[in-house]
């Protein structure tokens, strides 16, 4: 993204009759039935004590492709890939049968093997920050070789805990965790809310909306700590979105009772006014390619 591009704001608008907004909305999801695959996540050698093999098999059958095998059903546990048993992992209703061996701390060489052509698919060498972390990383590994679907299984969440305090007192904490709730962590706190996480492209940082004095200001929390306000007025400022190389910033901001949207260029600090209508303008979210800036809206239009 450069800095002298012209950015191209589209706005959304939906306009509903009273009577459809006001009813009740049902929603009914159906499509086609996949049937799971039977896969083996055999223990992983070498393993520090975090069961990578339960965090593999539990991230696989969280996509729903994948029906992964009860370990007490496994007929063999073999020291290596050439001493597998392709006749008796069939017998045992497995499709796949995965391996792996740990190199030092955070680091190992995993094998796909296909028990039904009775052939190794594949076999990679992966790393990553530590022996959980490799886990997730190779689900991810396992997902890309068998459908090519990148997985998200190395990623991170964030969300918003409020908890009661005594007297009626709320407190409200911005956490981080991996994808699967494990690694909780604090990053934020604040007796105010705290609104609208979103996840610099990085993962190193995210912005949200929180209070002070009673005004809204948007402000990015490093994960490793430190923190800066970027927005902030008397009246609103909410909904930041990172562009896609995590140069800039869009976000809401009232002037005049006023909502629209600003654009707010991260290494420099200078902040453009993109729409203004009299209209509430909110929720703007980047194309991938960074070039359209998208936002909702209640303006009339044809």
């Amino acid at each position: 993204m450069k800095t002298n591009q012209k950015w191209k704001v589209l706005g959304l608008c939906l306009l509903l009759p009273w009577t459809a907004a006001h009813a009740q909305v049902e929603v009914n999801v159906s499509g086609a039935q996949v049937a799971a695959r039977p896969i083996a996540i055999l223990p992983v050698q070498g393993d520090p004590g975090v069961k990578m093999d339960y965090i593999i098999a539990s991230d696989l059958h969280k996509t729903g492709l994948f029906q992964p095998l009860d370990p007490k059903s496994f007929p063999e546990n073999p020291a290596s890939p050439a001493a597998l048993q392709y006749p008796a992992w069939k017998q045992a209703g497995a499709d796949y049968v995965v391996m792996g061996m740990m190199q030092g701390a955070n680091a190992g060489q995993f094998v796909l093997n296909d028990v039904n052509s009775a052939n190794q698919l594949a076999n990679e060498n992966l790393h990553d920050a530590d022996a959980r972390q490799l886990a997730h990383q190779t689900a991810d590994w396992i997902l890309y070789r068998l459908t090519g679907k990148r997985g998200v299984f190395g990623t991170q969440l964030a969300y918003v805990l409020e908890q009661g305090g005594a007297k009626g007192a709320r407190r409200y904490s911005l956490l981080v965790s991996d994808v699967d709730g494990a690694n909780r962590r604090e990053i934020y706190s604040s007796n105010e809310p705290i609104l609208s996480p979103s996840w610099a492209p990085n993962g190193q940082a995210v912005a949200f909306v929180t209070y002070a004095n009673h005004h809204a200001q948007v402000v990015i929390q490093n994960i490793g700590g430190g923190s800066r306000v970027v927005a902030q007025g008397d009246g609103i400022s909410s909904a930041p979105a990172f562009s896609p190389d995590g140069n800039y910033l869009a976000f809401v901001q009232s002037e005049n009772n006023n909502p629209d949207i600003y654009l707010l260029n991260l290494a420099s600090g200078a902040k453009s006014r993109l729409t203004d209508h009299a209209a509430i303008d909110t929720e703007p979210a980047f194309s991938p390619d960074g070039n359209y800036i998208y936002f909702t809206s209640d303006r009339s239009g044809s």
